[in-house]
């Protein structure tokens, strides 16, 4: 979630690599409701290639993203690894999100698509070989 200008440790983890979906071209559609109460929550709806950056999807396949994030103390809690600027009043949040797709690629990077054991070509990638779906609570 966090860019690499934002990153407050030196590497990201090694699972990062396997169930990272990466820079996607699409469309995201996202808000934040019910501020400063409660209920304040944040979500996070897209649709988007699911080829990785800068690929065309060469079919009807599609990554479908979620997530949805409740501030049960009222306040919101960002997407940053630390509080370097020691928030005064505590933060906390619930969250779920998942991620669903269909194609040739089990895992994306800058560098393209690929699957566990390395990047596939795209004369060797098939469509539909791999259906991928990551659900997380945090």
């Amino acid at each position: 979630m966090d860019s690499s200008g934002r990153q407050q440790f030196v590497e990201r983890s090694i699972v990062n690599r396997i169930f990272t979906v990466d820079r996607q071209l699409g469309v995201q559609l996202r808000g934040h409701a019910f501020k400063d109460t409660h209920a304040d929550m944040k979500y996070y709806l897209g649709v988007f290639n699911g080829e990785g950056r800068g690929v065309r999807n060469s079919d009807d396949n599609m990554l479908y993203v979620g997530r949805l994030q409740w501030n049960f103390l009222g306040r919101d809690l960002a997407l940053r690894q630390t509080d370097v600027e020691y928030t005064q009043l505590p933060t906390a949040s619930l969250a779920i999100a998942g991620a669903t797709t269909q194609g040739p690629c089990t895992r994306w990077s800058s560098s393209g698509c690929g699957n566990l054991d390395g990047f596939a070509s795209p004369s060797t990638a098939v469509h539909d070989q791999y259906e991928i779906d990551q659900y997380v609570q945090e």
